[in-house]
């Protein structure tokens, strides 16, 4: 039985794409998008030399910094982009491969998870048959990466070219999505280093894209969205000329890890606690707020509400922009379930306690004499099988940011 996918081209749905920049969009995004599968602790020398020191110590190491290291089980970056993922967090790194002597383009999350080349072989896969789908991939430089960013640059384009929209307007995106889309573009690439590092115009500086509040260690619900609503308070004194970032996932910290040894604690459990409450964080913010929003990035992103998330923002948007003269209609349809895994990787909010509708107030034309007749709730039980999105212009102002990994540019 092959997996369905009913987000796979929701953008597609967008009725107001022909009115909207990238920058007046909310992006569901993944977190650590790279980090789906079982890390290779001897492929390069420093993953290598600490595993097995750390071992000497800690007796099942690998097992526990696997489990601490998996940001997106089982779900590669195809399946992240056919489940509606449209933001992906790359995070790059250079190394000497001890198998086979030559240097590779890794992804990473402390320890190498997989490579560059097969993430945008996922992309180009995708794109090719998906042409009304837009995404933002943002990368970030970590250990040697630094030194070759012009190398990496290269590379990327060597794979994606042909789709890349480029930065000609100095950060600027005034375009449309639906304007964008039909000149074949359909990726906008964030570079997480300085401007005398880049070395081309197929990539965009993250300083001039990107609003990423300071990374911090929380790993309960209630400690995380107070965080949150002080990013939004002073994001609120900032131009808002950027994409704001929200991060929406929970990150352990060092008594986590030692407890962990017995209690098998992981990223994907902290996912399972924080991802149903995604939904009512977002309608429990104030209108104001969330048209601060320009992405929401989540751990275990197949089993997370951050699609059905950002169709609560742009629907929002969507009544906001103009009038309508008819309901919108939203269709759901399971997430799914890929066969032959050792666990499931979709659940879907129907499934979970975070099951929701969405109410979006329309605005009916009226003729003269006659009342406009109430217009229906639309409801929402599982993952979107289409979106009807339509959003008001906002921005943001960058900020640097912090992490455990010490990237080049730092970010959460």
């Amino acid at each position: 039985m092959m997996a369905v996918y009913p987000n796979q081209s929701w953008m597609a749905s967008c009725s107001a794409r022909t009115k909207l920049t990238p920058m007046q969009f909310c992006f569901p995004g993944s977190h650590d998008s790279g980090a789906y599968q079982t890390p290779d602790f001897s492929i390069v020398a420093t993953n290598q030399a600490m595993s097995t020191s750390m071992e000497r110590f800690v007796p099942g190491f690998q097992a526990i910094a696997t489990r601490w290291t998996l940001s997106q089980p089982g779900a590669t970056i195809y399946d992240q982009l056919m489940n509606g993922v449209r933001y992906l967090d790359l995070r790059v790194s250079y190394a000497m491969d001890t198998k086979t002597k030559k240097w590779t383009w890794y992804l990473i999350h402390t320890f190498v998870v997989s490579h560059l080349e097969t993430a945008l072989d996922d992309v180009a896969r995708f794109l090719a048959a998906h042409p009304t789908e837009l995404l933002i991939i943002d990368t970030s430089l970590y250990y040697k990466a630094g030194a070759y960013c012009t190398q990496l640059q290269d590379f990327i384009v060597s794979k994606l070219k042909r789709w890349i929209y480029p930065d000609t307007h100095r950060g600027k995106i005034t375009e449309t999505v639906d304007a964008i889309t039909k000149q074949g573009k359909q990726v906008i690439i964030s570079l997480g280093a300085q401007p005398s590092q880049r070395s081309s115009l197929y990539f965009f500086l993250r300083s001039e894209l990107l609003y990423c509040y300071p990374f911090r260690s929380i790993d309960t619900v209630a400690a995380k969205q107070a965080y949150i609503m002080t990013a939004f308070a002073a994001y609120e004194s900032t131009p808002k000329n950027l994409l704001f970032q929200l991060t929406y996932t929970l990150t352990e910290v060092q008594v986590d890890v030692i407890k962990s040894i017995f209690t098998h604690g992981s990223l994907k459990k902290l996912a399972d606690t924080m991802n149903p409450t995604l939904i009512p964080f977002v309608r429990g913010l104030t209108k104001q707020q969330r048209s601060y929003i320009g992405m929401i990035e989540a751990d275990d992103q197949m089993n997370a509400d951050n699609v059905g998330a950002s169709l609560l923002v742009l629907a929002e948007r969507v009544a906001a922009l103009e009038p309508v003269s008819r309901p919108l209609k939203l269709q759901a349809g399971p997430l799914p379930v890929k066969q032959g895994a050792s666990h499931a990787v979709a659940t879907g909010p129907g499934t979970q306690s975070s099951a929701w509708s969405v109410e979006v107030a329309s605005v009916p034309q009226q003729k003269s004499g006659r009342s406009a007749p109430a217009q229906p709730r639309q409801q929402r039980s599982g993952c979107l099988r289409s979106l009807v999105c339509c959003c008001l212009c906002c921005g943001r102002k960058p900020q640097s940011d912090d992490e455990d990994e010490a990237p080049l540019v730092r970010r959460h």
